[in-house]
């Protein structure tokens, strides 16, 4: 039974209607009281069923529609990328529409950071919607009236707590990469991704509105539109907002928020350099024989992308790669970071596809645009990840 909200949080405490189905629940357990079992209907939030959502398409939907495996041309690969990532529709729901989450609502979600906003020296918090009603927070400096560079920070699977902090054994929020990078004067735009935190029911329905998109095209389309609010000025903040430099737009990822940033790089030039922490392993020898998992991740697991399902036991013939993502990037400044020990990459695989993509630097004239580090660690991002992020980009100032 799922209950918006944390333990005793806004959008409302434990109530006795919560405790009264809790024991009802136990009683119909073990056989006693008047509850019945349809009084507890279950609801997955999680469950993908890849055969029910492929009896949904169309034969053209399925269809691959590209001859070659290789792409030839930067074109050719955006049109590859576009095609795997889905058909958005004309019209996405609260399409023109913007509302502010609430402080109290934020609160739910954020309570430890709430307890120390206001000590931290030299930071802000700002509530924004944007997009189609996407609800989100710029942290910044308000003692810097110039132009800040902008980092748009994408969050890792994290389905309860979307971009805020999970639990811990070290939760400090002078830690948390927006307050730590709004301290160094960047403007951090934050917001949960569609079917995590605050946006958790967006994914249970997402394939049943939107049969023909997919949740990963979904979460690029946002990272466009959190774009459009910082360029164009595209929705609605709570106050005056901070002076953006608007050709110094960035993009940070982890896990999920790493894909999802290389993705939205490639298919958005107003992005002006990409950081992808443990993002990615190449698809193509990607198999169910990888420790990793396979595609199988992408495709039913989180069901990010279910057309790669259709190239299951065939990923040598998914018409891209990773490499022709990163490719699209160059020659924006671009830094992957793979950890050694991550059981869920091949590093073998991503250096491979790395020295690939970067002769996409080379011939645009970057050679050194594309950085690869292989730190001997496992897959997180914490205090050693926000430096690796911080001395490459100050590298390049």
């Amino acid at each position: 039974m799922y209950r918006a909200g944390c333990h005793s949080f806004i959008p409302g405490p434990i109530a006795d209607q919560h405790r009264r189905q809790n024991l009802d629940w136990f009683d119909l357990s073990f056989g006693r009281g008047t509850a019945k079992q349809e009084d507890f209907p279950e609801v997955l939030l999680h469950d993908f069923d890849w055969d029910a959502w492929k009896a949904t398409q169309r034969s053209e939907d399925i269809r691959v529609p590209f001859q070659n495996v290789q792409a030839s041309s930067d074109s050719d690969r955006r049109a590859r990328i576009v095609w795997a990532l889905g058909q958005a529709p004309d019209k996405i729901q609260w399409d023109g529409q913007y509302t502010i989450l609430k402080d109290e609502e934020w609160i739910g979600r954020h309570s430890g950071e709430q307890l120390d906003e206001g000590k931290i020296a030299n930071t802000a918090r700002m509530p924004i919607s944007f997009g189609e009603n996407t609800q989100g927070q710029i942290y910044y400096n308000p003692t810097i009236n110039k132009p800040v560079p902008v980092v748009i920070w994408l969050h890792p699977y994290s389905h309860s707590h979307g971009y805020s902090i999970g639990y811990t054994g070290n939760y400090e929020t002078t830690k948390l990469i927006y307050y730590r990078l709004a301290q160094l004067g960047f403007a951090v735009l934050a917001y949960d991704q569609c079917g995590f935190g605050e946006r958790l029911l967006e994914g249970p329905d997402f394939y049943d509105t939107y049969p023909r998109w997919s949740l990963l095209g979904r979460m690029v389309h946002d990272v466009r539109s959190a774009v459009d609010f910082v360029v164009e000025g595209k929705g609605q903040a709570t106050g005056e907002r901070p002076k953006f430099d608007k050709e110094k737009v960035y993009v940070l990822g982890y896990s999920l928020g790493g894909t999802v940033g290389l993705y939205a790089a490639a298919l958005d030039e107003r992005i002006a350099r990409v950081a992808s922490f443990s993002g990615f392993t190449p698809m193509r020898t990607d198999t169910d024989a990888k420790s990793t998992g396979g595609i199988r991740r992408l495709w039913e697991w989180h069901a990010l992308q279910p057309k790669l399902g259709l190239f299951q036991g065939r990923e040598e013939e998914i018409p891209y790669d990773f490499d022709d993502v990163l490719s699209l990037i160059a020659p924006r400044p671009c830094l992957v970071v793979s950890p050694m020990r991550d059981r869920f990459v091949d590093l073998d695989d991503v250096t491979a596809c790395i020295k690939r993509a970067g002769q996409a630097w080379e011939a645009k004239g970057n050679r050194d645009g594309l950085t690869h580090l292989t730190p001997d660690d496992i897959n997180r991002f914490q205090d050693d990840q926000h430096e690796m992020f911080l001395k490459w980009f100050k590298a390049l100032e």
